[in-house]
This record gives structure tokens, sequence and C-alpha cells, in this order.
């Protein structure tokens, strides 16, 4: 047979290996990965239970108001308030600079000397053109009582949103000769909380489910790349497509060694017996 024919073309070769030996190799480590992945799922079961604490987010809602605005002529005098929807949009002008103002270190000095300690995070959340806004307060702690520690959130980021308000409208500056003055801001008397954070409302998240998912994964692919490189470090030949790619013949037939084997061990064993009769 010539030479030409009985080779396997390079791009068979790479296909063959590509998908039936990849999928073949993965059937074959299949204890190996759920194994792994079982190893993995439990250990973030573990770290979950053990160690991953438990986040409350406790919210109050806002928006800036205005009484009516008026317009001034070339003299200087009033003249009629501005429409509703114009004052809705100053107002919603306003919005974005209210998260530099409850964070300026005067407005969080008040609050700390209050008494007021923040051992969470803030977040400011404004709503595109409107002057509502919300401010959200994220503690995180492993165990302890939960209905203890929505109430407490609760009430910290309620009295935290107080008394920045507070500190807002009344803000206090010196002049050049150490007085005490008061400072009002174009912030000053234009907050109002409309809907306070209620224990009830607080909401509690472990995300261990999420832990454990994430565990399993992990331990997925990992068991997948380890039964592969297992299966490229080894040298064993095991498939006639193994074979093929090393001799760069084509295979025409095969023969079931195992099976002759086993016929040639039976007949000679039947064969021993007929003597020993």
């Amino acid at each position: 047979m010539d030479e030409k024919e009985t080779k396997v073309p390079v791009k068979e070769r790479e296909s063959k290996l590509s998908l039936g030996e990849i999928f073949k190799t993965l059937r074959e480590g299949l204890i190996w990965i759920i194994i792994i992945t079982v190893l993995f799922a439990g250990l973030g079961v573990v770290y979950a239970l053990a160690y991953q604490k438990t986040s409350y987010t406790a919210r109050v809602d806002a928006y800036i108001f205005t009484d009516k605005l008026y317009t001034e002529d070339e003299d200087g005098l009033r003249s009629e308030g501005i429409s509703e929807h114009v004052a809705y949009q100053y107002c919603a002008m306003l919005v974005p600079q209210c998260k530099p103002v409850f964070t300026s270190n005067e407005v969080m000095n008040e609050v700390s000397k209050a008494g007021i300690k923040l051992r969470g995070g803030l977040n400011f959340i404004v709503n595109e053109e409107s002057p509502y806004f919300s401010i959200t307060y994220t503690y995180s702690q492993h165990g302890g009582n939960v209905s203890a520690i929505k109430h407490e959130v609760a009430k910290t980021l309620n009295d935290y949103v107080s008394k920045s308000i507070e500190t807002i409208n009344t803000a206090t500056i010196e002049d050049a000769n150490g007085n005490t003055k008061i400072k009002y801001g174009y912030l000053s008397e234009k907050i109002f909380v409309y809907s306070d954070a209620s224990p009830a409302d607080v909401t509690a998240a472990t995300g261990r489910t999420k832990t454990v998912f994430l565990a399993a994964l992990v331990g997925l692919v990992v068991s997948v790349i380890f039964v592969l490189v297992k299966n490229l470090l080894s040298d064993a030949v095991s498939t006639k497509e193994q074979v093929e790619i090393l001799t760069e013949n084509q295979i025409i037939a095969t023969i079931d060694i195992s099976t002759n084997l086993d016929n040639r061990e039976k007949t000679e064993k039947k064969k021993g017996d007929e003597e020993d009769a």
C-alpha cells in the first residue's frame, strides 16, 4: 500500500484529539472531577458557616425642596415666582452635591461629637434628574442577634442623617477675629427626610449560597484541569488514535487481545482437565 494513502492527515488527527480525546479523558476521570468538586464545595460550606459575615443594609429616603423662587429685573426688583417645573429642575441640580456635604469633615466631626459611630459604609443613590435621593448604610457582622443588629443599624443611620441635616442647617464658622457666626449655605433648610430607616426594612444578606456555588465552580474547573494535565503527562498509549499519531500510519483493523487471551486460557484449562482425567 502506498505510504501517502496510509498516513493520517494532520487536520484529521488534530480534530480527533481536540474532541474525542478530551471528552473521553474527562469521562474516564469523572470520579476525580466529582471528588475534587465536592471537596471544594465542602470547603465553601465550612467557610460560609464559620467565617462569612452577614451584611445589614438600612436606607433613608430624602429630597431637596425650595421655597418659591423669584427672578429679578434690571432694577433689582423681584418679579413673579418662577414656574414649578423650573424649581423642580433647580432642586434636582442640587441633589448630586449632597454627598460631599453629608460626608464633609465638618459634618462628620459634628456627628462624631454627638456619639454617633458609623462602623460600616455609606452610599448615596441619586435619582437621575430628580430632587429625590437615598442614603444607605451597610454594616457587616458575623453572628449575633439579627433582630437587635437590624434595630441598631436603622437607629445609627437615622441618627446620622438627622444630625447631618442639623449640622448643615446650622453650620458655624469663625471670622478673622475669631468670632463664631452662622453659615447658611445653598442647602440650608432645603433637605427633608420623608422615609426613616425602619428595622423591619433592614436587609440581612449572608451570601452563603453564592459562596458555596463559587467554591463548587472553582472545584469543577480545577478538577477538569487536573484530569486533562494528568492525561497529558501520561506516556501510556491507550487508543488507536494515539498509535496513528505516533506511527503516522492509519490502522485498518484491530484485534482484541484480551478476548483472545481469555479464550486461550479457557482452552488450556480445558485441555489440562482432560489430561488429568
